[in-house]
């Protein structure tokens, strides 16, 4: 998570590195107000096989907003190891056109270890041209 983009949404990367893998979307059912789906890629490198494992997204049935995914962390010293992570999404506000998540929780194993509770979010601010002097 350590790329701009997935500070936000975390299965962005697993999209993202894809790489010589395919991308499966299963849609599971409705779970009470949200939508269930799980991602999962496919490799026919036997390599990647043990390794890879889903990712369940979970999006309100209403809104079509994310509200929570779950997924695995591999560890580097055991790829096969699988510790149950989540993001939860809550708090969402209309900025600028777009919908944005102002709580982001993420857990592992069941302990929250990060949350972010964003007071203001703005769209296309201006940079000032101090921001670039060399000092």
């Amino acid at each position: 998570m350590a790329e701009a983009g997935n500070w936000l949404i975390p299965v962005l990367s697993v999209i993202a590195d894809s790489g010589s893998a395919d991308l499966a979307v299963t849609y599971v059912g409705l779970e009470g107000s949200t939508h269930h789906l799980q991602l999962l890629r496919t490799s026919q490198d036997p390599m990647l096989a043990d390794v890879i494992s889903p990712c369940d997204i979970y999006v309100d049935a209403k809104t079509f907003i994310p509200t929570k995914l779950i997924y695995n962390l591999h560890p580097p010293a055991n790829l096969q190891a699988r510790i149950p992570a989540e993001v939860t999404y809550s708090d969402w506000r209309t900025v600028g056109g777009l919908a944005i998540p102002f709580d982001i929780k993420y857990s592992v194993r069941g302990h929250v270890l990060t949350e972010y509770q964003i007071q203001s979010f703005a769209i296309n601010v201006g940079i000032s041209e101090d921001a670039f002097s060399i000092r």
